[in-house]
């Protein structure tokens, strides 16, 4: 495209950086297992970069996201002007955990939330971070939802996978899908400061083994799924209700507190930052610089 300049970045070899403060939300036990990589990490550093260099608007977009027209994106860029982020929606693969694949296939109703696979933000504005959890955009969005300043427009298309091929990866999603969902279940009682309660997490991880075992009833009771199928969803499921089963309670209220002292990290190091005055500048602040390569331009 004429005129249209890029600075690409690598961090193939391992990226790591002292200016960057190690999260306390990292080291909570069960919290972040390894197949979740580096994600977490490029989300932080495009944040960063963009408010160095005074970006407006910043689209994250995972490599399996298809169908992004142009004219969709300029709307989500537009709809900045009145929210801290717009998402767009992958529908169609649906975007999300395998519990809830497994949910949707035995006829329970599942909704598609706006996550960072496709996701336009102010980074201008006083946004949070991405912790290294599953869901790490559900924690992103979390203070953005309860401010009313969330947005949404249109549909993309997330590349299909099977959610069941590796029953390993519902045990490695279900911490951050139980704190996730256990956050949605108060923000919408209008009583999130239960969160930093065991009690609430005791009774929240009962709801959600409840909620594992109607799954699997209903799988089974279900004869005209596809019988592999809905014997891996099975399978997927037992292994997250294992793991659900050896979540303590105070880890997820430790979490949260962590997640709150993280968040007053992150402002201190993004305020740091914020002190450049380009895109350069954030690039040497981060020790980034001999790992760009400019494109385009003049």
């Amino acid at each position: 495209m004429p005129g249209l300049r890029a600075a690409v970045v690598d961090l193939a070899d391992g990226y790591k950086n002292d200016k960057l403060d190690e999260f306390e939300t990292a080291h909570v036990l069960g919290a972040a297992p390894a197949y979740l990589g580096d994600l977490s990490l490029k989300r932080n550093l495009g944040l960063l970069l963009g408010a160095a260099a005074g970006w407006r608007s910043l689209l994250f977009l995972d490599d399996d996201i298809r169908d992004v027209e142009p004219m969709l994106v300029r709307e989500a860029a537009a709809g900045l002007r009145h929210f801290d982020a717009v998402g767009m929606i992958a529908r169609d693969f649906p975007d999300n955990s395998v519990v809830c694949h497994a949910n949707r296939l035995a006829g329970g109703r599942q909704d598609v939330f706006v996550s960072g696979s496709a996701l336009l933000v102010d980074s201008s504005r006083d946004v949070s971070f991405f912790p290294r959890i599953y869901n790490e955009d559900w924690f992103f969005l979390f203070d953005i939802v309860q401010r009313g300043a969330l947005g949404a427009t249109g549909y993309v298309r997330q590349l299909e996978f099977d959610p069941y091929a590796n029953p390993r990866r519902a045990a490695d999603e279900e911490f951050g899908d139980v704190l996730a969902e256990g956050h949605m279940a108060l923000m919408h009682a209008g009583s999130v400061d239960e969160a930093k309660s065991p009690d609430f997490w005791a009774k929240f991880l009962e709801e959600r083994g409840r909620f594992v075992k109607d799954i699997r009833r209903r799988l089974e009771a279900n004869s005209g799924l596809n019988h592999a199928q809905a014997a891996a969803a099975r399978c997927a499921l037992r292994t997250a209700d294992l793991t659900r089963s050896e979540i303590r309670p105070e880890y997820l209220a430790d979490y949260v507190q962590h997640w709150r002292a993280d968040l007053a990290r992150w402002r201190r190091l993004r305020s740091r930052l914020v002190a450049g005055s380009s895109l350069a500048d954030g690039l040497r602040a981060l020790e980034l610089m001999d790992r760009t390569k400019l494109l385009g331009g003049r």
